[in-house]
Order: structure tokens, then C-alpha cells, then sequence
């Protein structure tokens, strides 16, 4: 099976709204080739993330992956939340 790359939409986590891609380059991360894109809000344009996406090689397993995602989603909402009262 040849590997895949599976790009993945992030919402603000502050407002919501579509992070477009600003940087994407190759990388490492945790061993396996990856591609590291940076992020920025669509409505006000303040707001970055940096995003690691890892090459699929089919061995991921479909819970763990959202699994993973929810974990990051929570991550994203208490840095936002942190930001959003001054203390990050």
C-alpha cells in the first residue's frame, strides 16, 4: 500500500473560523517523515497554530486517530482559553 498524506482542516480555537495554510515544509517527527504546516485564522488573521501531519502508511488505527484528535482539540480549546484571559 503506498503511504498517504491526509491533510486535516483545524478551526480557530478562538473563534472557529478556517485556518489557512501559510508555511508547509518537509520534517521529521517522532521518527517518521512528516510535513509541518503553520496555520492562521481566516477572519482576523491573529490567531497561528503549527500542525505536524504525519505520512499515513495504513497502519493507523481509526480509534486511535480520533482518539488523538479529540485530545488535540481539548489542548487547542484550554491554550485558547488560556490566551483569551492573559495567562499563557
Amino acid at each position: 500500500m503506498s503511504p498517504k498524506i491526509r491533510s486535516v482542516n483545524f478551526p480557530c480555537p478562538d473563534c472557529g473560523a478556517r485556518m489557512a495554510v501559510v508555511d508547509s515544509r518537509p520534517t521529521h517527527f517522532h521518527g517518521q517523515d512528516a510535513i509541518r504546516r503553520r496555520r492562521r485564522c481566516t477572519r482576523d488573521g491573529k490567531h497561528r497554530i503549527t500542525t505536524m501531519e504525519v505520512i499515513d502508511d495504513g497502519r493507523t488505527d481509526l480509534e486511535e486517530l480520533a482518539a488523538a484528535a479529540v485530545m488535540v482539540q481539548a489542548a487547542l480549546g484550554d491554550f485558547a482559553a488560556k490566551v483569551r484571559n492573559g495567562k499563557s
